[in-house]
């Protein structure tokens, strides 16, 4: 004869055993339905690999650079849909849908397009770049704080980027944390914003725009942009920074550059 006390000791166990069973049952259903994203980056023109292109899963927290064969591989993703945005030097970014299946991707091939090829003009004898020329005509309109080579190397080129934030006031260098790793980038100052102490959670990241491309638009879920990313390419030799309020439209057509924009352009 089973009295109540055992009765009740014996639901309880039942209780339990069908907590742990369901549990469990749930814990390898996530870790099966993870998969991988492998693929390949290529120039759009010729097909060539891209190195060290940054491969991202928007708002999942998953980013990777290429080797040196263009391929990248992402890993623990949950299938469903997502935005992938990939950027590389010379190269317009490339953000587009993509719907991760239950088996996982494994042959996936990016195309990324060209930017706009260098176009030279000779005024006065001297060639001079289309893209220096707008930024010595932005210059001259007396807004935005502007460095050329002379000053960006002054301690050799790949001191640009510690030459920019000692030269330009409210621009520094900080470091970001994230779920799948940790990084350095250029942090700014929000609009109206006062900061007493260096609080990490005050940190507002400008827009960066390389060669006329956004490379990094402060977006729900974007990355902040590695300085890393724009050492592995053409030397920086010009920058222009803007505050929020200084920034220009072509700059800004959306408006949402509270935090200023760092405007980049590398030796072509």
């Amino acid at each position: 004869m089973w009295t109540d006390g055992c009765k009740s000791i014996a639901v309880a166990a039942l209780l339990v055993l069908a907590i742990l069973t369901t549990s469990t049952a749930k814990v390898e259903a996530q870790t099966a339905s993870r998969v991988a994203l492998l693929g390949t980056v290529l120039a759009e023109q010729g097909e060539r690999p891209i190195a060290g292109a940054q491969v991202e899963l928007v708002g999942n927290g998953n980013m990777t650079t290429t080797d040196s064969s263009g391929v990248f591989a992402l890993w623990d993703i949950l299938p469903g849909r997502y935005r992938l945005l990939i950027r590389a030097l010379g190269f317009a970014p490339l953000d587009i849908p993509l719907v991760v299946p239950d088996d996982g991707l494994d042959a996936l091939e990016v195309l990324l397009p060209p930017t706009l090829g260098r176009v030279e003009v000779k005024a006065g004898g001297v060639p001079r770049e289309a893209h220096l020329r707008g930024f010595d005509q932005r210059r001259r309109w007396g807004w935005g704080r502007f460095m050329d080579s002379t000053r960006l190397h002054a301690y050799g080129p790949m001191q640009w980027a510690t030459q920019l934030t000692t030269n330009t006031p409210f621009l520094r260098i900080v470091r970001f944390e994230s779920i799948y790793g940790s990084g350095y980038t250029f942090a700014g100052r929000r609009r109206g914003a006062i900061s007493l102490r260096g609080d990490v959670r005050s940190e507002c990241y400008p827009h960066i725009i390389v060669d006329n491309v956004v490379m990094y638009a402060n977006g729900i879920g974007e990355s902040p942009l590695d300085i890393g990313f724009l050492t592995g390419g053409p030397p920086v030799v010009a920058s222009e920074y803007y505050s929020a309020a200084q920034v220009p439209a072509e700059f800004d057509k959306g408006g949402q550059a509270v935090c200023g924009a760092l405007v980049l352009w590398t030796q072509r």
